[in-house]
C-alpha cells in the first residue's frame, strides 16, 4: 500500500505576524481562501485516499491541524513530542506507517508548498512510488531552477539510470549547502543541479534499514517504545526519549550517507512559500 505523509510541523517567518508559531503558514488561508495544507492534501488525492493520507505535528499544533483536515482519520496524526527536525519525524511516521504495512510505499511532502500545475507533477509523483516500489530504492526530488536562488540547498545531478514511465531517473552525486550568489549563478549555468525541493518517496523497511544504519539511537529509541502496551506509558516514553533525539534533518542524517538515494526532476511552476 501507499501512504502520503505531510510534514505539517514549523512556524516560518517570512509571513510573521499573520504566521507565527501557534498559527503557522500552512494553516493559513493564502491561496484562494484555502490553507497551503489543504492545497497539499487537493494535490496528492488522485493517488492516495483519505485513509492512507497521514500528517505529521508537533503537540502543540496537533488539535489546529486536525481541525484543519476534517476528514483525517484521528489515528493518522503522527504526534512528535517536540520538534526535532524532519529524520526522527519520518522515522516516527516510518515506524507507524510500518506497522499497517512493513512493505508500504511512503511518499513525504512537506506542507508549505506551491505547485500549481498538478497535471505536470503527478506523473513525476507516480514515476517515483514506482521506482521506489520495485527498486527499493530512496528518491528525492529536484526542482529545476529558474534563477540562481540562495534560500534553497542544491542536488548535484548525476547520469540517467533508467526512466519509468517516460520519467528519467537519475543518479545523486552530491547535496549542496544554500549558496552564495555566484555560486547559485554558477549552478544554473551547469544546467546539473536543482533546488532541493524536500519531497521524498521510499518503501518504509528501506528508509527504516537506514535509519538503523545511520541513527542507531532513534531506530532502538521507537522499537524500545513500541513495545510498551499501555497506551499513556508508551506515550510518556515517546516524550521522554524523543527529547533525546537528534536535532538533524533528513538530509543530513541519511540521504547525503546513502547509496541508495536517486533523483527525479520536477520541471514546472513550484515554490517554497515562505522559504
Amino acid at each position: 500500500m501507499r501512504y502520503a505523509v505531510i510534514l505539517a510541523g514549523g512556524s516560518g517567518t517570512r509571513f510573521w505576524p499573520v504566521s507565527r508559531k501557534r498559527h503557522p503558514k500552512q494553516l493559513i488561508p493564502l491561496l484562494d481562501g484555502k490553507t497551503l495544507l489543504e492545497a497539499t492534501v487537493e494535490r496528492i488525492a488522485p493517488l492516495f485516499p483519505p485513509e492512507r493520507i497521514m500528517a505529521a505535528v508537533t503537540e502543540d499544533l496537533a488539535p489546529k491541524v486536525a481541525q484543519a483536515l476534517v476528514g483525517l482519520p484521528p489515528e493518522n496524526l503522527v504526534v512528535e513530542p517536540a520538534g526535532r527536525n524532519t529524520a526522527p519525524c519520518i522515522a516516527l511516521a516510518a515506524r507507524e506507517i510500518g506497522r499497517r504495512d512493513r512493505r508500504a510505499t511512503m511518499a513525504v511532502f512537506p506542507a508549505d508548498h506551491y505547485i500549481p500545475d498538478q497535471e505536470a507533477f503527478l506523473p513525476i509523483l507516480e514515476a517515483a512510488l514506482r521506482v521506489a516500489e520495485e527498486k527499493g530504492v530512496l528518491v528525492t526530488f529536484g526542482i529545476r531552477p529558474d534563477r540562481p536562488h540562495t534560500g534553497y540547498g542544491y542536488i548535484e545531478r548525476g547520469e540517467e539510470v533508467e526512466r519509468v514511465m517516460g520519467v528519467p531517473i537519475y543518479r545523486v552525486r552530491s547535496f549542496r549547502e544554500k549558496p552564495n550568489q555566484q555560486v547559485a549563478q554558477r549552478y544554473l549555468e551547469a544546467g546539473n543541479y536543482a533546488w532541493n525541493g524536500g519531497i521524498f518517496v521510499w518503501r518504509t523497511d528501506i528508509i527504516d534499514e537506514e535509519i538503523a544504519t545511520f541513527l542507531p539511537e532513534v531506530a532502538q529509541g521507537l522499537r524500545d517504545v513500541e513495545e510498551i502496551s499501555d497506551p499513556e506509558e508508551r506515550r510518556r516514553r515517546l516524550s521522554e526519549i524523543y527529547s533525546t533525539f537528534p536535532n538533524i534533518s533528513i538530509d543530513y542524517a541519511i540521504l547525503e550517507k546513502s547509496d541508495r538515494i536517486v533523483m527525479v526532476e520536477i520541471d514546472t511552476r513550484w515554490s517554497d512559500v515562505g522559504a
